[in-house]
């Protein structure tokens, strides 16, 4: 898998790279690569691939048009304009994935909505299944190509949209930092007693705050473990400039924070972002809130047998 450098703005060119990180992409590239140039702020970068979007739709290049409206919905502030296209993303995926085997779509019954999802069954002998869950605001559907080689050495892997996230947020189900809350409602529905657990980018964080109080996740694999947004931020400052604003910060030195965020923001995409609200499906909601201590888990209930033989695959 190659990354490629095609923006000046890193966090704009690291979003540019998703549609190409599959392996199965390359097709894209020079597609990808002919826009490029046009992108030099959100609204060409809206554009560009509303019109790649487009064009792949007409030409029947389904999946395709899935993954470019995904991107051209991105970086749009919370509404109807975001909204439709995600609708746009969710029915051009679910054509291109129509008579695709071993495919099964879900929703799960959670509070007022449901947590969407799909199921993969492992290929031969099943040797554990692996639930799955992206990060902060993404799709579950864009994790496809990345989870199904798992089907192919032993593995069920169940993926879902937890609240906060793709078709669960466009019920009104906002980010919970709970999230063993939604673990427990899948775990029911499919009757499961033991699993493994994977959680990609913030995702990973959700996947360990799940297990710290769910008993039947067995075993976690976090994407990293992400738990702080502002230690990412702060990753992609000037040198130096990271620590003072940490600095000004710890001083209550507001005034000081936020001229270097003002600084941060003329040259960053990722600082611009928070200029408006991505997440709020309607009014000012915002529903996802990490704990500001530590949490005290229960006592894990593990089924010896079980654990003996999960150590054996995988340790």
């Amino acid at each position: 898998m190659t990354y490629f450098y095609m923006l000046e703005d890193l966090g704009m060119n690291y979003t540019l790279n998703r549609p190409l990180f599959d392996g199965n992409a390359t097709s894209r590239v020079e597609e990808v690569r002919s826009i490029a140039p046009r992108i030099v702020d959100f609204d060409s970068w809206h554009q560009c691939w509303l019109d790649l979007a487009k064009r792949a739709e007409r030409e029947g290049r389904w999946l395709d048009a899935a993954t470019y409206y995904h991107q051209a919905e991105f970086y749009l502030p919370a509404g109807p304009v975001r909204n439709g296209l995600y609708d746009d993303f969710s029915r051009t995926f679910a054509r291109g994935m129509e008579g695709q085997e071993n495919y099964e779509r879900f929703q799960v019954p959670y509070e007022s909505g449901s947590l969407p999802g799909f199921r993969l069954q492992a290929v031969g002998a099943e040797l554990a299944t692996f639930i799955f869950n992206g990060g902060y605001d993404s799709f579950v559907e864009e994790f496809y190509p990345f989870v199904r080689p798992l089907t192919e050495i032993g593995y069920t892997v169940i993926a879902f949209d937890g609240p906060g996230q793709g078709g669960a947020l466009r019920q009104g189900l906002y980010f919970d930092h709970a999230w063993e809350k939604s673990a427990k409602a899948l775990l029911d529905h499919f009757d499961l007693s033991a699993v493994d657990w994977l959680g990609a980018s913030c995702g990973g964080y959700l996947a360990l705050r799940a297990a710290a109080f769910e008993h039947r996740i067995e075993h976690v694999v976090a994407l990293p473990a992400t738990y702080w947004g502002l230690d990412m931020a702060l990753r992609q400052m000037f040198p130096g400039r990271d620590r003072a604003l940490m600095s000004l910060f710890r001083a209550g030195d507001r005034d000081g924070v936020e001229e270097i965020v003002a600084e941060q923001r003329k040259s960053s995409t990722n600082f611009r972002l928070g200029d408006y609200p991505r997440h709020a499906h309607h009014g000012d909601e915002y529903a996802f809130r990490l704990p500001l201590r530590p949490v005290q888990a229960r006592p894990r209930r593990r089924s010896p047998a079980r654990h003996a033989r999960c150590a054996g695959h995988r340790r």
